[in-house]
């Protein structure tokens, strides 16, 4: 983790001045610059750790794709409840690769190649428990 600040000036005032609304208004600032530092922190955490790990996919420059999808998916851990149901991840894109994933969906061989992944990954994900377990 990195240390994320925020800064607060405080000018000169009467006490008459000083009220309730305006130590809220300062606190908010300070609560704004705290959450988009730590927002910021956690994007640069992400890319550097997805980065280490292999888990990017690039698709230099064109655009949201079935297959980026799907290759992302591949890459990806997937947890699953202890009767196989899949957690699905959050996934964070650009608002413009929202809408276009939103729109266009996955196709019926999409869908049956994410079914594949999905089988795939629960094995890997039972064979991980299992392990974890035994070790436990």
């Amino acid at each position: 983790m990195e240390k994320v600040s925020a800064e607060i000036h405080f000018k000169p005032m009467k006490i008459a001045e000083a009220s309730a609304q305006n130590l809220d208004a300062m606190l908010d600032d300070i609560a704004l610059q705290m959450a988009k530092g730590m927002d910021a922190m956690m994007h640069r955490k992400i890319n550097e750790v997805t980065k280490k790990t292999g888990n990017v996919v690039d698709g230099k420059g064109a655009g949201f794709s079935e297959d980026l999808f799907l290759e992302a998916m591949d890459k990806m851990d997937h947890s699953f409840d202890e009767n196989g149901v899949w957690d699905t991840p959050t996934i964070i894109v650009h608002p413009d690769v929202l809408a276009a994933v939103q729109a266009r969906g996955l196709s019926a061989k999409g869908n049956r190649r994410l079914g594949e992944i999905l089988e795939r990954k629960l094995d890997d994900f039972r064979s991980r428990e299992a392990a974890r377990i035994l070790v436990g």
